[in-house]
């Protein structure tokens, strides 16, 4: 898949940041689907997302996407536990595919890793589902190179989806060049550092419903770490938007950013920032402040957000 066809995530889309109307909903993916997205991620712990997609897809034949969903949580919002056990993500498999219609799914992850089961085990059985025409492709989420490794003994793996930002670039130099030396594809998840790199956001002042609120990575380190990359933006004369997308879609083919939105604006400048080629002083810049945040000790990675 290349970087310039863009990716966009759901969850914002069914409840991780707050109540979104499913028309509303429905209307903004409609639009990714027209302005050209090419993977819609989301999961069977999206409560609605993988129908939401499906109905989307179906209603926009014109304009094909590919979907990733994810399988291995169980529980409700907020209370989730990873379930690796390959009955259980073979039963999932079963209900996202009645979900998403179809006689395959495109691409199926691994949602988190479950402690208690071997991950070679889980990947196994997810490679059983390929084998049986069920899957095309198959991966797991995890910013881990190890489990990345040990992952891939056990099953061709064709992506891999971690956390990966401007703001917390670790992944960029842990894992991704694990990827690369496996051939996996790295979808970037919280693209703009949980939205903080479009505008400053008090945990404190969002909704309850808000997973964000729940979160240490919108904090005082966090916060500052985007302030001081939307100050750089408007010295370089760009979006922090477009700024943050277009350097992760600048490092190679195999990263892909799916970044949520939820309005058709959004949608729109997330898709074309994808799109958009860095300058050579945008690209120092922005690496000098990776740079910066990988050399600070302040530079934990992002939380999972219980979803």
């Amino acid at each position: 898949m290349s970087a310039r066809s863009p990716g966009l995530g759901t969850m914002t889309l069914t409840g991780g940041y707050g109540r979104v109307d499913p028309t509303s909903a429905a209307a903004v993916l409609a639009h990714a689907a027209q302005q050209g997205v090419a993977l819609v991620d989301t999961a069977d712990a999206y409560v609605g997302g993988e129908e939401l997609v499906a109905s989307v897809r179906k209603a926009c034949p014109e304009h094909p996407f590919r979907i990733v969903t994810k399988v291995g949580l169980t529980g409700r919002p907020g209370q989730r536990l990873a379930c690796g056990q390959p009955g259980h993500l073979k039963r999932a498999c079963e209900a996202s595919l009645r979900r998403l219609g179809g006689e395959r799914l495109d691409i199926l992850l691994l949602h988190r890793v479950d402690p208690d089961v071997g991950i070679e085990i889980s990947m196994s059985a997810l490679a059983d589902l390929v084998e049986v025409g069920k899957v095309a492709e198959i991966g797991l989420c995890t910013s881990d190179p190890q489990v990345l490794r040990r992952a891939a003994q056990a099953a061709p793996v064709s992506y891999v989806q971690a956390a990966m930002s401007v703001l917390a670039p670790v992944a960029a130099r842990k894992l991704l060049p694990t990827a690369r030396e496996l051939g996996t594809t790295l979808l970037a998840f919280s693209p703009l550092g949980r939205g903080l790199v479009a505008a400053d956001r008090d945990p404190a002042s969002l909704p309850i419903d808000d997973a964000r609120a729940h979160t240490p990575d919108i904090g005082r380190v966090g916060r500052a770490r985007a302030e001081d990359f939307r100050r750089l933006a408007k010295h370089l004369g760009a979006s922090p938007v477009d700024l943050a997308l277009s350097w992760l879609t600048s490092l190679g083919p195999d990263v892909v950013p799916i970044p949520g939105a939820r309005s058709r604006e959004q949608v729109s400048q997330t898709l074309d920032a994808q799109r958009r080629p860095l300058s050579l002083d945008e690209r120092w810049a922005i690496e000098a402040f990776v740079r910066a945040i990988n050399d600070s000790p302040a530079a934990p990675e992002p939380t999972v957000l219980d979803r």
